[in-house]
């Protein structure tokens, strides 16, 4: 398994929105992926699960969906990351 750094710094903004849009059609091909990332919002947006780790430590899973739709999870993360998903 090849590993790919995250590619918001490695490539232009172009290109990685086509490539998170690639990532998100491979399920729909049988492909299972475990996408590590500090794109919260990508993240979110092409995932049916989420793990949110500090140090290591798993802090707080769930489905994609919830992640949306709580907002005070949505202000934990982003305060964790430093970001807003729904920016």
């Amino acid at each position: 398994v090849e590993q790919m750094k995250d590619i918001k710094q490695v490539v232009a903004p172009r290109i990685s929105a086509e490539i998170y849009e690639f990532i998100s059609g491979l399920p729909d091909q049988g492909i299972t992926v475990l996408l590590v990332d500090q794109n919260v919002r990508q993240c979110v947006r092409i995932s049916d699960h989420l793990y949110v780790l500090e140090l290591g430590q798993n802090k707080v899973d769930g489905a994609a969906a919830d992640f949306q739709k709580d907002s005070g999870l949505r202000d934990l993360i982003a305060e964790w990351v430093d970001y807003r998903i729904d920016a």
